[in-house]
């Protein structure tokens, strides 16, 4: 088996053991929807990564952001940028944690995610792309 192969497996297999527990994350790095806008619209070049599938991405996503599905985000790292600041989401945060976790690890260290995922963002009627 190749090694990305192996990879997606070990982050399926992470995505459903983490599924429905809290993953620890630091304080710093987690924000709500209003503060996560306010992040974005302040910070200089940040990238913006969706981590759901193309499924969910095609109902409604934030603007500017990129799509790698948290199952390809270890074989696809090579396409983000270490040297600028990074915002992950997913649908309701527990995938945007794992995925976190995963960026922390391999030289995103100020990465921050969403509370609540996008959930929590069209709760505050905060503007998608369809």
């Amino acid at each position: 088996m190749q090694f990305w192969m192996v990879a997606a497996v070990a982050l399926v297999a992470l995505y459903f053991f983490f599924r429905g527990k809290s993953v620890m994350v630091p304080a710093e790095a987690v924000l709500s929807a209003g503060e996560a806008k306010k992040w974005i619209a302040s910070t200089r070049d940040v990238q913006i990564l969706d981590v759901r599938t193309k499924m969910e991405y095609q109902q409604g996503h934030l603007p500017s952001c990129k799509l790698i599905p948290l199952q390809e985000l270890q074989g696809r790292m090579k396409e983000l940028d270490t040297s600028k600041p990074l915002f992950v989401y997913c649908a309701h945060g527990n995938r945007s944690a794992v995925a976190l976790n995963l960026l922390q690890q391999n030289g995103f260290p100020g990465a921050k995610h969403l509370r609540g995922g996008i959930v929590s963002w069209h709760a505050e009627g905060l503007p998608v792309v369809r």
